[in-house]
This record gives structure tokens, C-alpha cells and sequence, in this order.
């Protein structure tokens, strides 16, 4: 693709803001890249706007302990954050949660009276907490009715839920993929959507259902839609009758410890991390890019933008023609 050209291009680029690689994007995949080019002896720069790497994981201190803030735990569905604790040699322990399952936390924002029976709510203005149900898929219940998921939504929300089986089948032909809010909310009813597939789409994979479509998060989940026209029956191929929250694994001492740990292994190896410098533009042809920041120009052989697509568009003015989530092809 074409990179265009920026104002700014002749201003010299300093020696020690040149580099093999710059990675734009200081989260997990931008460390991870970081870290293995560094190890491979590549000369890297990682760039961050913000004050601190981690991307989606980050932590927080509450009555004198350091907690997780973003994302809490890890799939297992795949090896792939214990492979790369073992490949990096991080000092981290990767443990399983605790057998009781997984809760949900509702706030005071919430009418706590209309999620959970009430021999189990606390006063209005308290928390309730409610375990999640056993057979879900991202928070879609196989089975509406049940007991564990009345008590989350209440038996009015569940029943509608339960008429979703039965409505006209999911077409994927019929326009295009609307989010994943929007595709519960309409089948299987706003409370679900907002109470659970929400709350736990904001849990997982830190954005809300409203972003997000099902097709990105879970396309197993995505194809037994197509193939059922169902949420419902979806959720009963693939839902499990283990704890819900049975199917991740966490850190010891949390999730944040994860980008700490592996900055650290990265900066060992000669990688540069640079937190609080914003990239504007990017120009340049193969072998010899430039990256318009806010400390500065930066010089590179490569540049990878490890942000998502809409800050990679930003950086090139690419068109979103191909498809609203398509990332161009860097140089």
C-alpha cells in the first residue's frame, strides 16, 4: 500500500530513534512481538501513548493490594499464554481458579430485586452477587429456564429468553452482522443482553457487546448460529456442564504481572520501551519508514502497528472499504 507523505519529513531523525523494528502498541501482542525480535537481535522500539504497557491488563491497588483492574484470566481453550510464560522463561506460576465457578457482581446501579430470588439480595443500595449459570456461551444460556439463570435475570427475562428457540431462524443473509448486543438483545431479550452477555463480554474481552460481534469473539459459536438459526440451540451444542469460569486459568499474584514480567524480559534482551509517546503519521517506503510521534520523528527498516484497525487506518489513511475491522497491510 501507499504510505503518504507528512509535513514534518525533514526533520533528522537522531541516531538513537532509529531502529530494525518499531512496534506501535504496547500491549500484550506488541510486547510479545517486542520481546522475540529482541531476542532474536533485532534492534526494537515499542512506542505507547499511554503511561504504562499492558494494553487490556492492568492493575490497581485497593486497601494496600495490588489487583487486577482489566482482563483477570486467560482462556485455556489454547496453550498459548502458558507457552509463552515457558518460552520467555518468565517467572510467572499459571494456577486455575477456585472450583466454586464464577459470580457475577452487580452494582448499585442495578435494581439488585430483579436479578436474584429474594432470599438472596442484598438491600438496594448493597451489591448482589449471583453465580453465573453452568450451560452458557458468552453469557447465552442453553437453557433459559434454568434456576441459575432466573436467579441472574429473573423468571419474566428468562422466559422471554426461552421464546428466542422458537422465533423466525436466524438468517446471516438477511443484512449485515449487527453486535452482539444487538443480536441477543433482539432474540433472546435487552435484559439478557445487558445483565450478562454485556457484563461478561466487558469482563473477557474488555469492550462492550455493543462493539463487538459474535463472528470475532466466538466463531464456533458464530457457525452453530448459522447452522441452527438459533442462539439457544447455539448454545446447547457448545456449552459445557462444567462451572462456569472452569474453562480459564489466571497468574499468580494477577493478570497485570503477565506485561510487567515480559517488559522486563523484552528491555533485558535491548528492546526500547517507550511509554507516553503517541505516533501521529507514517511515511516512507520498505527499508526506510517514518513514524511522526509525539517526542519526535522515528526512523525504521519495519514498522508493525500492533493497536487494531482503526488506529492502524489512522496512521495511514488507509480506506475502510474492504471491511470496517480490515487492517491494512503495512510495507
Amino acid at each position: 500500500m501507499t504510505i503518504p507523505a507528512v509535513s514534518s519529513s525533514d526533520t533528522v531523525i537522531s541516531d538513537d530513534a532509529r531502529a530494525d523494528v518499531v512496534v506501535i502498541g504496547g500491549g500484550v501482542a506488541g510486547l510479545v512481538l517486542a520481546h522475540d525480535l529482541a531476542r532474536a537481535g533485532r534492534d526494537v522500539i515499542v512506542l505507547e501513548a499511554s503511561d504504562r504497557l499492558g494494553g487490556l491488563l492492568r492493575s490497581g491497588n485497593v486497601g494496600g493490594v495490588e489487583i487486577d483492574l482489566g482482563a483477570e484470566s486467560f482462556a485455556t481453550r489454547t496453550d498459548a499464554v502458558t507457552r509463552l510464560i515457558a518460552d520467555a522463561g518468565l517467572p510467572l506460576e499459571a494456577v486455575a481458579p477456585r472450583p466454586g465457578g464464577a459470580f457475577l457482581v452487580l452494582g448499585s446501579g442495578e435494581d439488585a430485586s430483579a436479578v436474584a430470588p429474594a432470599s438472596a439480595v442484598a438491600p438496594a443500595d448493597a451489591v448482589a452477587r449471583a453465580p453465573l449459570p453452568r450451560r452458557t456461551v458468552l453469557g447465552i444460556p442453553a437453557d433459559p429456564l434454568a434456576d441459575d439463570v432466573v436467579a441472574l435475570i429473573g423468571l419474566e427475562a428468562a422466559e422471554r429468553a426461552a421464546q428466542e428457540r422458537a422465533a423466525d431462524p436466524f438468517d446471516p443473509a438477511d443484512g449485515p452482522e449487527p453486535s452482539l448486543f444487538d443480536l441477543v438483545a433482539r432474540r433472546s431479550g435487552v435484559v439478557l443482553a445487558e445483565r450478562v452477555v454485556d457484563t461478561l463480554c466487558r469482563s473477557v474481552y474488555s469492550r462492550s457487546a455493543r462493539e463487538a460481534r459474535l463472528s470475532d469473539l466466538h466463531p464456533g459459536l458464530w457457525r452453530a448460529l448459522c447452522a441452527h438459526g438459533s442462539l439457544t440451540a447455539a448454545a446447547a451444542e457448545l456449552a459445557q456442564a462444567a462451572p462456569a469460569g472452569a474453562a480459564v486459568g489466571g497468574i499468580a499474584g494477577g493478570m497485570w504481572r503477565l506485561p510487567v514480567t515480559l517488559a522486563a524480559a523484552a528491555e533485558a534482551h535491548g528492546a526500547r520501551l517507550r511509554t507516553g509517546v503517541r505516533a501521529h503519521a507514517l511515511s516512507g517506503m520498505r527499508g526506510d519508514l517514518r513514524v511522526e510521534t509525539s517526542a519526535g520523528p522515528v526512523g525504521a527498516r519495519r514498522v508493525v502497528i500492533a493497536t487494531g484497525p482503526c488506529a492502524a487506518r489512522a496512521l495511514t489513511g488507509a480506506s475502510s472499504a474492504t471491511g470496517e475491522d480490515a487492517a491494512p497491510r503495512m510495507p
